[in-house]
């Protein structure tokens, strides 16, 4: 029987033959949510940017994988530039508001 999705069901141990792990995310690509917001660019270097956020302040949230929060600052309606340079290489999340991103540090 071959998967290649991420559901699970129970099997026999004589019944796998080869293993593949990938990584699963129930977190939206960087694309644009129903309000229009969005993240860029992906992969990122020294800062991300986040498009059409709603006027005022805007609370942001980066998280590493394991759940750590790294970030937690607001950006007023003239600053919607996020400087993630001390960040080291790899993925993580950001919460803008209540809609949650993930993004690539190079």
């Amino acid at each position: 029987m071959k998967k290649t999705d991420a559901s699970t069901s129970s099997l026999l141990l004589s019944d796998i033959s080869r293993l593949t792990f990938g990584l699963y995310s129930a977190v939206n690509e960087i694309t644009a949510d129903q309000t229009g917001l969005a993240i860029y660019p992906s992969p990122a270097t020294d800062y991300i940017n986040v498009k059409n956020a709603p006027q005022g302040e805007v609370h942001i949230v980066i998280f590493g994988l394991d759940g750590t929060t790294l970030m937690n600052k607001k950006l007023n309606s003239g600053m919607r530039q996020v400087d993630i340079s001390d960040l080291a290489k790899g993925l993580y999340l950001l919460k803008v508001n209540n809609t949650t991103f993930k993004f690539v540090k190079q």
